[in-house]
């Protein structure tokens, strides 16, 4: 139940959004107000410290560290599809650049429309050269299935052989927000790799209901956001390998010297503040909230 000021809603939509708790809206409104976080006084330095330690917990809580070639760079953004759009355009930008050659992307085909759109557009300004994968499904007219559980994922196969040697970004998506159809990140992320190719997930819907660990799953670049774990909409992150595996990194979407000059623009303070506090219930007793919600859905 969440009250709307007037009368109680019953709210079932919370795979589109979720709701703000109470302890979250309240966490909102204290941030407000504190100015520049990018200047001297006191409340600007604390609100540095939020945001760092917010970074903190979610390398912890990722298993990554922060500091080093192997490290990421956490950029706070103002949601997954900027994050999505960010890996995409940053990506083809480096590679033209360093190599002087036409960059290859390779995504499938039920990418959130965020990702999808924007590689879709690139290919149509000649910036980049595209390759949409399918997903499995029951093959048509003769009732084979694909093996349990693998229905709505990228076949490894497909993508092995989509592979060019100019392709500069692999981005599969963690788990389908309509599907709910989950991929195999770390054997599609092995593929990648062994191509020396980046790979990026949305892990938009899979993120904070379950541990996403960049390392073991061969992730060079993930995007989240917080309004799907009952934090404020607008807020989201990007973590970014600081060794983008051939060593071209990432540049700006948005210019300024926030998030290491990576993503320009001062902080959403409360936003992110509410965020941090939503992100911190999400994890709390994870695995418990999960066995109750598979008790709900399996009856």
């Amino acid at each position: 139940m969440a009250d709307t000021g007037d009368a109680a809603l019953v709210y079932l939509d919370n795979n589109a959004t979720t709701i703000m708790p109470p302890e979250v809206v309240d966490t909102v409104i204290r941030w407000m107000n504190r100015g520049d976080p990018s200047a001297e006084y006191a409340s600007a330095r604390e609100a540095r410290k939020m945001m760092q330690r917010f970074r903190q917990l979610l390398a912890v809580d990722g298993g990554f560290e922060l500091e080093g070639p192997l490290g990421y760079t956490v950029l706070f953004t103002s949601g997954g599809s900027e994050g999505n759009c960010h890996v995409a355009n940053a990506a083809a930008r480096a590679y033209a650049a360093r190599t002087g050659k036409l960059p290859h992307i390779i995504v499938s085909a039920v990418e959130h429309k965020s990702l999808l759109t924007c590689c879709l557009q690139l290919a149509r300004d000649r910036i980049i050269q595209l390759t949409v994968l399918p997903v499995r499904t029951c093959t048509a007219g003769t009732g084979r299935r694909p093996p349990t559980g693998d229905t709505g994922t990228v076949d490894p196969e497909e993508l092995r052989k989509a592979i060019r040697p100019n392709t500069c970004l692999i981005s599969i998506m963690a788990a389908n927000n309509e599907t709910g159809a989950i991929n195999d990140l770390r054997g599609l992320g092995a593929i990648a790799h062994a191509a020396r190719i980046p790979f990026h997930t949305d892990a938009v819907q899979l993120f904070g209901k379950s541990t996403i660990r960049p390392t073991e799953l061969n992730l060079d670049a993930f995007s989240g956001s917080f309004h799907k774990l009952h934090g404020p909409p607008g807020v989201g992150f990007l973590a970014v390998r600081n060794d983008f595996v051939e060593g071209y990194g990432l540049g700006a979407l948005v210019c300024g010297n926030q998030n290491e000059g990576l993503r320009g623009g001062t902080e959403n303070l409360p936003g992110i503040a509410g965020a941090f506090a939503a992100y911190k219930r999400a994890v709390t007793k994870r695995g418990d909230k999960n066995r109750q919600m598979r008790r709900l859905r399996d009856g």
